[in-house]
């Protein structure tokens, strides 16, 4: 054809050594000789490639946890997470060896085959300014209370502006109505 192997190898996207190694093969199978224009199709000689090298992947592109694909992906099924699905399967399988990051890896494939879901989408709630706040409190672990000098369970209050999305944030140790009503007062006097 008259270009250089280089320079095939660069319009291909792909090092010489690639090119030359699939050149051998479509060489070996006659596919290049001849004239440009008598070239077989593209999907004839990616066929050929693949039958010279076998259609598996290299084995540093095998999961090491692949004959435990249906059993793991069962479980990200029934809506376990990598880390739960990695423990589950220490638990329920004492001869499972993989790693927490190989259960990782093929979560990823499989939400990437899974495609969007609608519990991936998050919708926006449009408001007024000052119509709507959302409060919640939320176990922030144990605490030093300074007036019983110990540790101690303590609880965060958050109020959310939706129009604005200010937030306030306070650190309790009870969630009594007294509490709540004294967190209102405060975070809409800081608002």
């Amino acid at each position: 054809m008259g270009i250089k192997y280089r320079e095939v190898a660069r319009l291909l996207g792909m090092s010489p050594n690639t090119e030359r190694h699939y050149r051998a093969i479509l060489e070996a199978e006659g596919l290049l000789a001849g004239a440009v224009e008598d070239l077989p199709a593209l999907d004839v000689l990616r066929d050929a490639v693949v039958r010279a090298e076998g259609a598996s992947a290299p084995p540093q592109q095998t999961s090491s946890i692949e004959r435990w694909r249906a059993t793991i992906e069962g479980l990200f099924s029934d809506g376990l997470k990598p880390r739960a699905a990695f423990d589950r399967m220490r638990l329920d399988h004492p001869e499972f060896k993989g790693s927490y990051w190989a259960v990782k890896r093929m979560w990823r494939q499989y939400k990437k085959r899974q495609g969007i879901q609608p519990e991936d989408v998050a919708i926006p709630v449009e408001t007024v300014a000052g119509e709507v706040a959302q409060v919640d409190f939320g176990y922030a672990g144990k605490f030093y209370d300074p007036q019983t000098g110990a540790l101690r369970r303590t609880w965060v209050f958050v109020m959310v502006l939706c129009h604005s999305r200010h937030m306030v944030a306070r650190l309790v140790f009870d969630q009594k109505i007294e509490t709540w009503l004294r967190l209102h007062v405060e975070a809409f006097a800081e608002l």
